[in-house]
Parts: C-alpha cells; sequence; structure tokens
C-alpha cells in the first residue's frame, strides 16, 4: 500500500494507491484516534481517584499537599477528586492545623469514620 500526503495545497489531500481517501474516512479515524486519547486520560484520571481514596482510608489524616508530596499528584487534581468524594458524603473534615509543608491552615482530610469529630450541639429539643 502506497500512502502520499499532499501538503502543498491547503486541503491537504491524502492518497492510497493513487486514489483520494474520502473525507468521511478521514473524519473517522482522526474521530477514534481523540476518543482513544480521551480513554486514556479517563483510565488515567480514575488510577488518581482510586490511589487517592486508598491513601485517605488507609493512612491518618492529611492535607491536600501532603497526598499531593506522598502519592506525586498534582494538587489541583486532588482538590478535585475531594470534592467528588465530598459530593457522595464520604470525604471527612478531622480539623484545621498548620500543614508540614505549606505552613498554611489546612483542613486535616480523611475517609475513616473514626476521624468523625463529634457534634458540639447534642439536642435542640428533648422529644
Amino acid at each position: 500500500m502506497k500512502v502520499r500526503l499532499n501538503l502543498k495545497h491547503l486541503n491537504k489531500a491524502i492518497e492510497v494507491n493513487g486514489k483520494p481517501i474520502p473525507n468521511e474516512w478521514i473524519k473517522a479515524r482522526n474521530l477514534i484516534l481523540t476518543l482513544k486519547g480521551l480513554k486514556t486520560m479517563t483510565i488515567e484520571r480514575n488510577n488518581q481517584l482510586q490511589r487517592v481514596t486508598i491513601a485517605l482510608k488507609n493512612e491518618p489524616p492529611m492535607t491536600m499537599k501532603e497526598i499531593d508530596i506522598k502519592l506525586g499528584i498534582m494538587r489541583e487534581n486532588i482538590c478535585r477528586y475531594c470534592r467528588t468524594l465530598r459530593e457522595t458524603k464520604q470525604l471527612i473534615k478531622v480539623k484545621k492545623r498548620y500543614c508540614t509543608i505549606t505552613g498554611h491552615l489546612a483542613y486535616e482530610l480523611t475517609l475513616r469514620p473514626e476521624y468523625k469529630p463529634q457534634a458540639i450541639q447534642l439536642d435542640l429539643f428533648n422529644d
């Protein structure tokens, strides 16, 4: 099979064995390549979410930056994953403390229920 690209013209005609390839084929191929790229990105993102979830379940409470250093995942991504976990009511904010890396006040985060802080107000009405 002989493939020739004609880059002299703006239309960038692609030929196989001397015959031009229909535009539908080119669009379909580009779509497949795009979908493969998105699938790879989605698998990597799910892998990072799983790694963050495992770290929050198995480690003591940590700040986002501490998770970043421990796992090598960007803090911005960890923030997105924590939002996902918070929306599913799994993430627990233990307390605010100074981060050991940045020195700024930040929440300790965990998925372990034994670290959940006790409610200050026990009952509003005695029923």
